[in-house]
């Protein structure tokens, strides 16, 4: 019986880990990323999605857009906006595969999808990318917001991040895609997984499809620990605990940007 309980009292504690892992630290810790005037933010993001005509966001990943802008994204679409998500670090040995869900999710949420086809860092010695290569990326992004004249920019609040999780590919990207909107001109930009969010956009009616968009990433759903995290957070949730502060991906009734 004492071994059994202590079996017990181990899985819990691992558990409550992967809670904390699934759903970000800051969706329980940080007041950073707490968004200072709500009243002020819900308006910023009306705002952005009435006056938005054509809207370029940029990930680092192809599962990035989806995460952390996909209900802003769906909302977008469905509004009759023209939506184009770029996907810079794609380059894989399951590049092919990775291509094909990102193209299904954005058909789900109704943007329209581009592979830059860069590098990644990963944890088998590549640093991701190059100097060379950011100048590059921001040459081809700059292209893209010129080719389809956007007059709007969603990307990764690189300067003032939330905590937790700071890849570097997300802070290149993030650098590279505000470098070009600000050669183009462009007056309205709105950056995600920031520290410091004035903006927030009500995603509640475009929740399912940012769902099914998430879910088309098979090849990311096979890590445990995230999925027992999300799984644990539903069963949890009727009791009070809850992730869908606009802070993050995980969860939520609303997504937040940081206006420039």
């Amino acid at each position: 019986m004492r071994i059994f309980l202590i079996i017990l009292a181990v899985i819990v504690v691992i558990i409550i880990i992967l809670v904390l892992l699934g759903a970000g630290f800051s969706a329980f810790f940080s007041r950073t990323t707490r968004v200072a005037d709500p009243a002020q933010a819900k308006l910023n993001g009306q705002e952005m999605i009435k006056n938005a005509k054509v809207v370029v966001v940029v990930g680092a990943h192809p599962d990035d857009l989806e995460y952390y802008t996909g209900g802003t994204l769906g909302t977008l679409a469905a509004k009759g906006k023209k939506v184009i998500g770029v996907t810079v670090c794609d380059l894989g040995v399951i590049q092919a595969t990775r291509r094909a869900e990102g193209t299904k999710a954005a058909k789900v949420l109704g943007y329209t999808p581009i592979f830059l086809g860069f590098p990644e860092r990963d944890y088998k010695g590549n640093r991701g990318l190059t100097d060379a290569q950011r100048v590059r990326v921001r040459a081809d992004i700059l292209a893209i917001i010129k080719k389809y004249h956007a007059d709007t920019l969603l990307a990764y609040d690189s300067a003032d991040q939330a905590p937790v999780y700071h890849h570097i590919d997300h802070i290149r990207c993030g650098v590279e895609a505000q470098a070009a909107a600000w050669k183009a001109g462009i007056k309205r930009v709105y950056l995600y997984s920031s520290g410091n969010p004035d903006t927030t956009v009500d995603i509640k009616p475009a929740g399912v499809r940012k769902s099914q968009a998430i879910a088309a990433h098979v090849s990311q759903q096979n890590r445990t620990g995230i999925l027992l995290a999300r799984t644990l957070l539903g069963w949890l949730r009727p009791f009070g605990v809850r992730a869908d502060r606009p802070t993050g991906p995980v969860g939520g009734s609303s997504e937040s940007f940081r206006k420039l």
